[in-house]
């Protein structure tokens, strides 16, 4: 198991990993209800690549599990009455958090969420905010494991939902 940043080489893999994690959604009884091509698609996660840090759990050469971390905060976030406020360059956001299904109940998404968790102190974040749709009781479920804390509940305006209610996380670093 490798935990690291990814790269403009891992673009293919990262794109079939998320296209096998919006696939078995179709199937999950929780799920955030990604879509390929609209949220995820290709050409977000290659910005992603360039702006952000997309960290990837690679296991025998297949990525198993990944997220999304981007620094300052969200625009959908900005309204949200936070426990603990930090300056915008303190706050990490995850996004995009998956674990494939072959590597699911075996700790990967613990173990990935270390690995974040230290890349956000590398960078010098302080905490890190993240969303789960009401529906979603294994993500919530591993957010809290984790460590994060429940903030609140507000309705977000996401682009491939619409307006959505989503349980609001935070974890102080």
């Amino acid at each position: 198991m490798t935990i690291r940043i990814a790269t403009t080489a891992d673009l293919s893999a990262l794109c079939d990993f998320y296209q096998q994690v919006c696939l078995q959604q179709q199937n999950d009884e929780y799920s955030p209800r990604w879509k390929w091509g609209d949220y995820p698609s290709k050409e977000y996660l290659s910005a992603k690549l360039d702006d952000a840090q997309v960290i990837i759990n690679v296991i025998n050469e297949k990525i198993a599990a990944a997220g999304v971390l981007s620094i300052g905060e969200d625009p959908n976030y900005r309204v949200v009455p936070w426990q603990h406020h930090f300056l915008d360059s303190e706050v990490a956001i995850l996004h995009l958090f998956a674990v494939g299904k072959a590597y699911r109940g075996q700790g990967i998404a613990q173990q990935t969420l270390q690995g974040i968790f230290n890349q956000a102190r590398q960078n010098g974040q302080r905490v890190i905010h993240i969303d789960v749709i009401d529906h979603n009781m294994p993500a919530e479920k591993a957010y809290l494991k984790a460590g994060f804390e429940f903030n609140n509940e507000q309705v977000l305006d996401y682009d491939d939902l619409g307006p959505t209610l989503a349980k609001l996380f935070e974890y102080l670093l």
